[in-house]
């Protein structure tokens, strides 16, 4: 059943109620601070399902839910390439948006986003639920008060099961899909950006599959402050596995580490002079609606910036770029966007996939890098060289 309407809940509403929107939606309708009115989907059938089971409204159009005055809040779960619309409709209503990461899939959406929700009357916030789940949130309260000491390094990993595929069916990179999670987190936990990113990725297995993504990308990130960062991203596992993936975290700092562990469901804690630890913790898309939720009723600003999603955007598509370049990128120098499909700026994946097609565009990968390799390389720093190639004995360019 949903929330009761009173004077301390707040009226929301879900766009896209897919497998994730499902999620918000059942949440929200647990929650009592909220009065879930109503969900619209392009498919009417799958929002008359779920309205259904939560006692809600089915919403004809997106503009008859923004129309309807009691709809406060707004979750957006529509798919990646299609959150500019509804948000931009939401902000534009004066509502609240809870808007599912990626906050887009290209830096000018991401831009438009960001230029909207700081002139709008109502909230904007990215849903990025890693920062919600209590593990985790024990690991930064424990950098934060210095418990482990200046952060040395943090070590991400996030390999789903390849079933994911039969939902998303190729639609989105690993790198927006799964990587942008641990960047993110990895940019929360430490309160630092990170400065570069050179990112190898492996295509085969999916792409035989028909789906053009990477199967994974392992990613080596510098952050400011010179803490270094390895974040793995893949959907390779068999259906099978415990959980539907692997999921950790390592955070080693000069005075301890500590380690999350999804599929164990909890978190080691080990700092210098003290004994081990293994505390239990609970739900983080519950703590993240509450979050938002508290946000609106407080009128603070949110947990999770638009410019937060913003530039946890730039780091993944930077990791991308840098895939495909198979060479270092700086995400804050003049990304190039290998989402603009026909601009000329989508390069082949470093090395070729085996069907010849980008993971990053999806389209037919050019035989060469060409001029847009020679510029970027004059950008490098001086005095950095390239990786070392085995098969040349020696630091040539790639």
């Amino acid at each position: 059943m949903t929330g009761q309407p009173g004077r301390s809940a707040i009226g929301v509403a879900v766009v896209g109620v897919g497998y994730m929107g499902a999620i918000h939606a059942r949440t929200y309708a647990a929650e009592p601070r909220a009065h879930l009115v109503g969900v619209y989907d392009a498919r009417a059938d799958t929002a008359r399902s779920v309205a259904a089971e939560v006692g809600a409204a089915a919403f004809a159009s997106l503009d008859e839910l923004l129309d309807r005055p009691e709809v406060e809040a707004v979750s957006i779960c529509t798919p990646d390439a299609d959150h500019v619309e509804p948000t931009l409709a939401a902000l534009a209503a004066g509502k609240h948006v809870l808007l599912e990461k990626p906050i887009a899939t290209t830096m000018a959406d991401a831009d438009r986003i960001v230029a909207a929700a700081e002139t709008a009357a109502g909230q904007l916030m990215v849903a990025q639920i890693v920062r919600f789940d209590p593990r985790y949130v024990r690991v930064k309260r424990m950098l934060d008060d210095g418990a482990l000491g200046d952060p040395i390094s943090l070590h991400a990993r996030r390999i789903t099961s390849s079933a994911s595929q039969e939902n998303l069916r190729g639609r989105v990179s690993v790198q927006l899909f799964l990587g942008i999670h641990d960047y993110d987190t990895i940019r929360w936990l430490t309160g630092r950006e990170f400065v570069q990113v050179h990112t190898e990725a492996r295509s085969g297995m999916l792409a035989a599959k028909g789906y053009a993504v990477e199967d994974v990308a392992f990613t080596v990130g510098r952050l400011e402050g010179g803490a270094v960062a390895c974040v793995e991203s893949g959907w390779v596992l068999p259906p099978e596995i415990p959980r539907g993936g692997d999921i950790k975290l390592e955070v080693i700092g000069t005075g301890g580490t500590a380690r999350v562990d999804l599929v164990e469901q909890g978190l080691a804690v080990c700092r210098t002079g003290e004994r081990y630890e293994r505390p239990s913790f609970g739900h983080a898309i519950g703590e993240e609606i509450a979050d938002f939720l508290d946000g609106i009723a407080a009128g603070r600003q949110p947990s999770v910036t638009a410019a937060d999603g913003r530039a946890s955007l730039q780091v993944a598509l930077a990791a991308i770029r840098s895939s495909e370049l198979g060479a270092p990128v700086r995400p804050d120098r003049g990304l190039l966007d290998p989402h603009l499909k026909g601009s000329g700026r989508g390069l082949p994946p470093y090395p070729p996939s085996a069907s010849g097609v980008s993971p990053a565009t999806g389209s037919a990968a050019p035989p060469s890098l060409g001029r847009c390799a020679r510029v970027f390389r004059r950008k490098e720093p001086t005095g950095r060289r390239s990786p070392w190639r085995p098969d040349h004995g020696s630091r040539t360019p790639q």
